[in-house]
């Protein structure tokens, strides 16, 4: 979410806590099934959103509050629907990388030197030697990666889209 916490304020948090059979209804109507902790974080979600714009849209709270409420609550949804369709393309993302991963034919000790002296030879900087080392040989997620050498984890999954497309014009080769 794009708003920072100088925008919203105390009277729009406790708005937000006074509104939470709304903010529940808005999270069951968007979720089907999702863990505890899943719910908790868009349950955070929700609040954030419902607070700025409680702070926003003063005026339409004084004046309309049932207007104000199916604004809110439409806002709530789309922002809870976004998070879960990044979540669900990142889930199927990372299945096809590993099924694709999976399929790769065995190499012998040979072959697979070579092949991982060839993906090391694709790094030219830091960022790139850690994807190909850590995530791609090591097969250590993208977020400890990311944790371990202070790089944001978009700025690594950019990183491994540029080498998967270097690799690719090496296939085509």
């Amino acid at each position: 979410m794009s708003t920072t916490s100088e925008t919203i304020t105390e009277a729009g948090f406790l708005a937000a806590l006074a509104a939470m059979p709304l903010i529940n209804g808005a999270i069951k109507h968007t979720t089907y099934r999702i863990g505890i902790a899943e719910r908790e974080d868009l349950v955070q979600d929700a609040i954030l959103t419902y607070a700025a714009f409680y702070d926003t849209h003063t005026e339409l709270w004084g004046a309309d509050p049932d207007a104000f409420r199916a604004q809110v609550y439409q806002k709530i949804r789309w922002l809870l629907l976004d998070k879960l369709r990044r979540e669900k393309w990142l889930t199927e993302r990372i299945e096809h990388d590993e099924a694709t991963l999976a399929n790769l034919p065995l190499a012998g000790d040979t072959e697979l030197a070579a092949i991982t002296q060839a993906l090391r030879s694709l790094a030219g900087t830091d960022r790139e030697r850690a994807v190909v080392e850590y995530h791609w040989l090591r097969g250590i997620p993208l977020a400890q990666v990311a944790a371990a050498t202070g790089v944001p984890v978009r700025s690594l999954r950019a990183v491994r889209t540029t080498l998967r497309t270097r690799l690719r014009r090496l296939e085509a080769i």
